[in-house]
């Protein structure tokens, strides 16, 4: 069995929306998850804060929450750490973005879940196995993404690559991000690579301060740890 954990983030100064899945064989699921609670035990060792703390991508780099007390160089140290672990385990990285600014009635959480979802179909074939779905807990999402799942199986994913979807558990189980390392795996590997997109494309035309240059430096070897694994999917539309 894979499990297929899905997040979401969006750039709206460049106008795309992402899904990321990240993918792990079943016998992988216990091991991430205490590994990373096991990183964040170092928190708890050095700073007196709870182990339980979320691994939150943004909050990390950016110095926010409860991680605003951490020092740059041990925020950095733990992300590089995290990566490291997910990447010894992980199958798969899915990266599907959607040009919501282009889009005429159509949802590209919708668009992006679902087209992603093509490419953990192919892994569970080739590997000869079925694949459940883990999600982000959004409730604004869920029922519209729960509907174009169950038709997805029903009929079809569209685009010009359909897929049955047939390897895939009927059900997408929604999880708190707060309370799931899983989800916050997939989180920080879908931010890593956000970050790296929008240094190069968003940042592309200002002046780059030495600060700023040192802090692309650093997001793009961060990056490096889980890309050797990563598969970006084309721009739609």
């Amino acid at each position: 069995m894979l499990y297929a954990i899905m997040d979401e983030s969006f750039e709206e100064r460049l106008k795309i929306f992402s899904v990321g899945i990240l993918v792990f064989e079943e016998k992988s699921l216990s091991g991430i998850e205490e590994d990373l609670n096991g990183l964040c035990g170092i928190l708890e060792k050095d700073h007196s804060i709870e182990p339980s703390l979320e691994l939150h991508g943004a909050d990390m780099l950016h110095a926010r929450g409860n991680w605003k007390q951490i020092p740059p160089r041990k925020r950095i140290y733990i992300y590089d750490q995290a990566l490291q672990l997910i990447r010894k385990r992980a199958v798969k990285f899915i990266v599907k973005p959607i040009n919501y600014g282009k889009l005429i009635h159509k949802d590209p959480h919708e668009l992006s879940f679902l087209w992603g979802l093509e490419r953990v179909q192919e892994l569970a074939a080739k590997k000869n196995t079925k694949a459940k779905l883990i999600a982000d807990q959004k409730p604004e999402a869920e029922k519209g993404l729960k509907l174009a799942f169950k038709r997805a199986k029903l009929k079809g994913t569209g685009g010009w690559r359909p897929s049955d979807l047939s390897r895939l558990d009927d059900n997408v189980d929604f999880q708190d991000s707060k309370k799931s390392r899983l989800i916050q795996a997939c989180d920080l590997v879908l931010y890593i690579r956000s970050r790296v997109v929008f240094d190069q494309f968003g940042e592309g035309l200002k002046e780059r301060t030495p600060d700023k240059i040192k802090s692309i430096e650093a997001t793009k070897r961060l990056y490096g740890i889980i890309q050797p694994i990563t598969t970006i999917l084309s721009i739609w539309p």
